[in-house]
């Protein structure tokens, strides 16, 4: 494992809901730093995405970089399966918790946009800033024992990382993991449409607003149809239909004002569908949680 990172990267220490003070020190000063947690597996292979990833940070691609990758989506046991885009990268709004390198103009302009009374304000100063933190889609860094949301393999072997500008790549994702609008315009079908937001799973917050949206919650008046056949979801925004053509579509674009509550069979579906490649260790916990269950209460 990686003892130290390469020379001209400083290197600190990561606490538990310490990022906004971490990034304030750091943007007190000249270097570049790599926040780690103190019980953080870093894999030899790290020094080969920290060159590139600093060259991003230099360039504006990002305002920062993460050495992990989230195994599900915040708050479910829905696994994050990014776009494949050809790169060795995702764009997303999570906030690094296991080891992330930053800049200090990077930190000095995440800071300016993230209020010191909110707690857990990191990925909304993102949003502020229209930016993002690079994640390898390979992960460089986890937590002992799998433990937490993060992915449990790391990546071995050295490579050359493709880290693509956000306005060539397709994988742009916001802190729900919803593609962001400049990304799905890159996807074809919605090319021609502005001001709509996704959300695929029909569970985005009603604070986020827009003139259109694409979302899996039932539309009066749909302007375009998607079929929930393929993974990740996002690649079916690739096979638009118009309503009453091809049959009824699980996805939609409409007015925003004109979708319904998600009702709980599609929510299922959907649930299912993307689950399905799960690892087999998490369908054995779900199938044998009650046993074990079980088995405590006869041996207390």
């Amino acid at each position: 494992m990686l003892d130290a990172p390469i020379s001209h990267i400083r290197r600190a220490g990561l606490a538990r809901g310490g990022l906004r003070a971490a990034l304030a020190e750091i943007a007190k000063g000249f270097d570049p730093t790599l926040l780690v947690a103190a019980d953080a597996r870093i894999a030899d292979a790290a020094d080969a995405f920290l060159g590139p990833a600093l060259e991003a940070l230099r360039a504006g691609s990002a305002f920062g970089a993460s050495l992990s990758f989230p195994r599900f989506r915040p708050g479910t046991r829905i696994p994050v399966v990014p776009l494949e885009d050809g790169s060795d990268v995702v764009f997303g709004r999570c906030a690094p918790d296991v080891a992330g390198l930053f800049e200090p103009d990077g930190a000095r302009a995440i800071l300016e946009a993230w209020p010191a009374s909110d707690a857990d304000g990191f990925a909304r100063a993102l949003a502020r800033l229209g930016g993002f933190v690079l994640l390898p889609r390979s992960p460089l860094a986890c937590l002992p024992g799998g433990r937490g949301a993060m992915r449990r393999n790391l990546a071995v072997g050295w490579r050359d990382w493709r880290i693509p500008r956000p306005d060539d790549a397709l994988a742009l994702y916001d802190c729900d993991w919803n593609l962001v609008e400049a990304a799905a315009r890159r996807l074809g079908p919605l090319r021609s449409y502005r001001n709509f937001r996704i959300d695929l799973w029909g569970q985005s917050a009603a604070s986020l607003r827009a003139d259109l949206m694409v979302s899996a919650r039932p539309c009066r008046a749909p302007i375009l149809q998607f079929p929930l056949s393929f993974m990740p979801l996002e690649a079916n925004l690739t096979m638009a239909s118009t309503p009453g053509t091809s049959g009824p579509g699980f996805f939609s674009l409409g007015a925003e004002r004109d979708f319904e509550a998600m009702p709980a069979a599609s929510r299922e579906r959907l649930f299912r569908h993307a689950t399905r490649y799960n690892a087999i260790d998490d369908y054995l916990g779900q199938f044998l949680a009650p046993v074990k269950r079980r088995l405590a209460e006869r041996w207390r």
